[in-house]
Order: structure tokens, then sequence, then C-alpha cells
């Protein structure tokens, strides 16, 4: 008994700990990974925002004598690099033609066959900024159409995600750090629990089952049987507080008869 509850109580353990645990990583993964998108748009939406409008004049003036508008658009992106996040490494900007999404420049190489066209920069070519985040996509964008000089571009930031995954294989080490050090301690508990419940129900089935045998549970132990002096028979002592009761006597019509009162079956006469 002990053991099959011991191996009841190890299994619920387990599954409380890893349920739990499945559940808390979840959360807070999903967490990093929403908190890393709103971030991303939320400082992308900051530096086209009202508060830099010197930011955003600069990338729509054009400069007396200028001939390449994507190159002074990369310019004044580069100089301002530090409010959009650009980092050259995780996150970078590139310069799309306004009409046909060509890659005409950007702070890193782009890669074979130009920049994948996504979502944003479609509506981009409509000539609505592209905001929308997908949490499954393994990359985070934003796409501003600008006009400079009469010639429309696309401002085009992407992010590849890098520091949120680096921060969940983090977070999930230590989840499976913790789940770990959890069973541990959940097979250390049932063994405890096994102990303090079963030898208290160990006992009660033993008092259980004495009583269905018929055996008082305890130290009592039913006297001994005696032999009388006069009969062969064996009759069995009775506890001195049992006084013997006098017969009644009755004598009827007919003939005398002698009717016992009822008592015990070892009350009759021998």
């Amino acid at each position: 008994m002990r053991r099959n509850l011991h191996i009841k109580l190890v299994l619920i353990m387990v599954l409380l700990i890893v349920s739990l645990m499945v559940v808390v990583g979840a959360f807070l993964m999903n967490s990093v990974t929403g908190y890393y998108i709103n971030d991303f748009y939320q400082q992308i939406a900051d530096a086209f925002g009202p508060d830099n409008a010197d930011f955003v004049r600069n990338l729509q003036t054009a400069t007396p004598d200028e001939e390449d508008g994507a190159a002074m658009v990369q310019e004044v992106l580069s100089a301002y690099a530090g409010i959009l996040g650009v980092d050259r490494r995780n996150r970078n900007f590139f310069v799309l033609d306004g009409s046909t999404g060509r890659c005409l420049g950007g702070s890193a190489v782009p890669p074979e066959g130009g920049v994948t066209v996504t979502p944003n920069i479609s509506t981009a070519l409509l000539g609505t900024p592209g905001f929308d985040s997908s949490v499954t996509a393994d990359y985070m964008d934003a796409a501003i159409p600008i006009t400079r000089d009469g010639h429309s571009y696309i401002v085009y930031i992407l992010d590849s995600r890098e520091t949120a995954r680096s921060l969940n294989a983090e977070m999930f080490s230590l989840i499976m750090e913790a789940l770990a050090l959890g069973l541990i301690i959940s097979v250390l508990l049932s063994f405890l629990l096994s102990k303090t419940m079963v030898d208290p129900l160990q006992r009660l089935t033993d008092g259980i089952e004495q009583v269905a045998r018929g055996i008082s549970p305890g130290s009592w132990k039913s006297p001994p049987a005696m032999r009388s002096a006069s009969s062969p028979r064996v009759s069995t002592p009775w506890p001195s507080s049992w006084k013997p009761i006098s017969p009644s006597w009755k004598r009827p019509n007919s003939s005398a008869r002698i009717l016992w009162p009822m008592c015990p079956t070892s009350c009759a006469p021998l």
C-alpha cells in the first residue's frame, strides 16, 4: 500500500511541477517576444514622430544641386541611426525605390536577389506606412514612404530578432534547470507525504480487518472456557456484576410447569 501511494504521489507532484513550469515558461517567453516587438515599433514611430521633426525634414528636403537622392537619404539615415536603433548587426536600414521596391542602398549589403518584399513593403508601396507585426515571424520590419525632390522612396528598417531569440534561449535553459530542481524536490516531498499519510491509514486498515475477522482491536482477550464440576459440558464464567435471575413459578390448572425467563442460552438448565 505504501509503495502504491508513494508512486501516485510522485506522479502527482511531477505532473504538477511540469505543468506549472510549462505554463510559466510559455508565458514568460511570449511576454519577452511581445515586449521586443512593441519596443521596436514604438521606437520607429517615435523616430518619425513630431518630436523628431528635424530628422523627417532632412529626409524630405533636397539639398541644392543634389544628384542622387537615394544616397542623401542613406546619409541622413546613417546620421540618425541612434534614434532608429540601428546597430548594423541585428538591425539595419535600407533605402528602396518607392515605385518598384528595388533596393537602392542601406547600412548593410542587401541579400542576394534584393530585399524580400514583405507585407509592410507592399503597404508602403501604396503610400501608407507599414507597421504590421507577426509573433510567428523570425523578423521585425517597418516601411515608411517618403518623398524627396519629387521622387518617392521607402525607408525600410529590418530587425532579425536575434536579441529576443538569445534572451528566450537563456530563459529556456533557466526554466529547464528550475524544472529539474523542482522534480528533485517533488520526489523528496512525496517520500515525506507518503510516510505521513500511509502510517495512519495502515493502522486503520489493520483495525478494520481485525473487526471483520471478529477480533477486537487492542489487547483484550476472551476468557478461557471452564468445565463445571457437576457437568462435563463447558460453561463460560460470567462477570461478577451479572446477578443470577430468579426463576418465576407458575402453576397452571392442569399440571405444574416451570417457565424460565428469557436469558442467554448458557443459563438454560443442564
